[in-house]
């Protein structure tokens, strides 16, 4: 004979509504079952204890709680109730900071910003390879010796410089998407890494549009040796080497809010191990693609340690947007 919950060996019915967050699953296999309570940031938990059998508290909603729909304050409105601006059951807004509860728009702008992050670096790894191939080829065969051989270094070297400066926008793209504020969300300590994010990928969006427009503007080479023209050329290669260091630092510190910002949605999934492996890269991958770069193979390592994380990431995402529709048809199917 199976037993039910009360009649398990060690258990009590005040351990399983802590182990359920409280509430009664919406239906079975909606999402993996959340973490206890007390093990997760003090900002994951929900924002009442239950005390009913039906998984809501008794007692009436505690200040500072909004609808997670429009922002109401629901302080002092009954649990069971629905908010009287958009009609958004307070359950729901009771259920703490966890992705599965978020907005599906908003769960489908991270899953599609992770992706076009994932795709992004694949696509910038074989156009690199093929560059350089191609750039080795000319060189080696001796064609870039002859005029016409040089033309097509400077036409491949100009596509090279064009084609890494859209994959660049479209990775920036995809972490703007991936940073998207959650709808109604209460600003939070580790919150600040997002927002980190989102400033610092605005900071290195200008500098890529200032490093492309002071190269136009440096032009080719000046054929005259004048000491005019030697002074101007000067300036603007240190204008660029300038730009270039500054971009690389706003680069470094993007990557490091990036992984933090990841980490603390590996927390909001939740998955320990997406939040340990954002926290390590965040130290680790730096130092690959900079003093590794003495093993030859750490900026590699960094790479693909930045890549498997974001892809765990994507792929967390995808498992929570799939349960949320399962969910959404398995209601939309139940009689009235």
């Amino acid at each position: 004979m199976s037993e039910t919950p009360s009649e398990r060996p060690g258990e009590t019915p005040s351990d399983l509504d802590a182990d359920g967050y409280g509430f009664e699953p919406e239906a079975e296999g909606a999402h993996p079952a959340p973490p206890v309570p007390e093990q997760l940031p003090e900002h994951l938990r929900p924002s009442a204890p239950p005390t009913t059998p039906g998984g809501l508290p008794t007692g009436p909603v505690r200040d500072g709680v909004l609808c997670v729909s429009c922002g109401y304050e629901l302080a002092g409105l009954a649990p069971s109730g629905a908010c009287p601006e958009c009609g958004t059951l307070v359950a729901r807004s009771l259920r703490g900071d966890l992705l599965a509860f978020a907005p599906a728009e908003y769960l489908a702008r991270l899953h599609r910003g992770a992706a076009i992050v994932v795709v992004t670096i694949l696509v910038m790894v074989v156009f690199v390879v093929l560059g350089i191939g191609l750039m080795a080829y000319l060189a080696l065969s001796g064609v870039g010796g002859s005029a016409g051989g040089g033309v097509s270094l400077a036409v491949l070297e100009g596509v090279m410089g064009l084609g890494g400066l859209a994959l660049g926008l479209i990775l920036l793209y995809g972490w703007w998407l991936l940073s998207t504020p959650m709808p109604m969300h209460q600003s939070t300590q580790m919150d600040t890494a997002r927002r980190w994010v989102r400033g610092l990928l605005i900071a290195s969006a200008a500098l890529t549009a200032l490093e492309f427009v002071a190269d136009l503007a440096m032009g080719p080479p000046a054929g005259s040796a004048s000491p005019a023209g030697s002074a101007a050329s000067m300036s603007a290669m240190v204008l660029l080497g300038g730009l270039g260091l500054l971009s690389a630092l706003v680069g470094v510190a993007g990557y490091v809010m990036q992984m933090l910002y990841v980490a603390w949605l590996g927390q909001r999934i939740p998955d320990q191990d997406i939040h340990r492996r954002g926290k390590r890269n965040a130290w680790l991958v730096p130092v690959l693609a900079t003093v590794g770069v003495i093993i030859i193979i750490g900026p590699l390592i960094a790479l693909v340690l930045y890549w498997n994380l974001v892809d765990a990431l994507r792929k967390q995402l995808k498992h929570l947007r799939e349960n949320q529709e399962r969910l959404a048809m398995g209601q939309a199917g139940s009689p009235a």
